[in-house]
């Protein structure tokens, strides 16, 4: 586009000289010349669409500079993008997924509810066994005293008893949000935690909760010496406070090598992850009897 103003520029230099060379009267005569007027009218005109196209030219040079600022801009947003999506935290809510991977805090928790069904399962079937001994459970005992599940006398055939609802017993921690990590007292954020850490944490203390739990649902009759001892000492940290709730001790975080993968430990970072839990309320510990139960709420 340069070279052709240029070139427009030097045709109408050339035709100021022939204008020039044509006339034999003085320069001053040169407006007086037939010729003339219309050789300088259309010389005005050139002159005018050539400082028109260099103004759309300027123009269109200022539209490309925005639209390449426009353009890098978002390049940079598609490589934050990127980013974010190849480092999603894992306590996010599941999305569709080709390779159809599952949250690890989200596994925990369905394996624990998991256990619960097949521990209601078990209580089911005992109670069907329970009466193949006891016979019809409307019988009586010797004492008059009706045989369990049994009928008073004075009840009603069609009357239906209602039954209790079981509340959901908790067996997960669940993860941090951004409100919760930012309302969090400095001082319990050792080691510069960051709330994809802490959750992170969470997840690994939970693993530790979902392997105790699977052991004291396994069979008792098929539990090594190991497991059973696991079991009974359980058993014995049981007391009124953590009567239908899931808990475990310190001790079991500390022996874990021998029966979990996870890699919770009770080095400062860890207790700080405690406290923090006890903060927001997860979880309350119970002490007593040689044990720190933590209880999740």
């Amino acid at each position: 586009m340069d070279q052709t103003l240029s070139s427009i520029a030097h045709r109408l230099e050339i035709l100021k000289e022939l204008a020039e060379l044509r006339c034999s009267a003085p320069h001053d005569s040169l407006p007086t010349l037939p010729t003339f007027p219309p050789l300088a009218t259309e010389i005005s005109s050139l002159e005018q669409r050539t400082k028109d196209v260099r103004a759309q030219i300027a123009l269109e040079h200022a539209t490309h500079a925005r639209t390449q600022s426009i353009l890098d801009d978002l390049d940079r947003q598609h490589e934050l993008l990127l980013h974010m999506v190849a480092n999603r935290p894992k306590h996010l809510p599941l999305v569709a997924r080709d390779s159809g991977a599952v949250d690890e805090g989200a596994g925990v928790e369905k394996e624990g509810r998991r256990g619960v069904e097949r521990e209601a399962g078990d209580a089911a079937g005992m109670g069907a066994d329970r009466k193949k001994v006891l016979g019809n459970s409307g019988a009586l005992n010797r004492g008059g005293v009706p045989a369990a599940g049994g009928k008073r006398a004075g009840e009603k055939k069609g009357e239906e008893v209602a039954k209790p609802v079981k509340a959901r017993v908790a067996t997960t921690v669940a993860p941090v949000t951004v409100a919760e990590f930012d309302a969090l007292p400095k001082y319990l954020l050792v080691g510069r935690l960051n709330r994809d850490r802490i959750n992170e944490l969470f997840a690994e203390f939970n693993k530790v909760v979902f392997d105790k739990l699977a052991i004291l649902r396994f069979p008792q009759a098929k539990m090594s010496k190991e497991q059973r001892d696991i079991f009974w000492e359980h058993r014995k940290a049981d007391v009124e406070e953590t009567k239908g709730k899931t808990f475990i001790t310190e001790k079991d975080i500390k022996d874990k090598e021998r029966w979990s993968k996870s890699e919770f430990r009770l080095n400062p970072v860890g207790r700080s992850t405690i406290a923090i839990m006890r903060h927001l309320g997860r979880i309350k510990e119970v002490r007593g009897g040689g044990h720190t139960r933590i209880v999740i709420m």
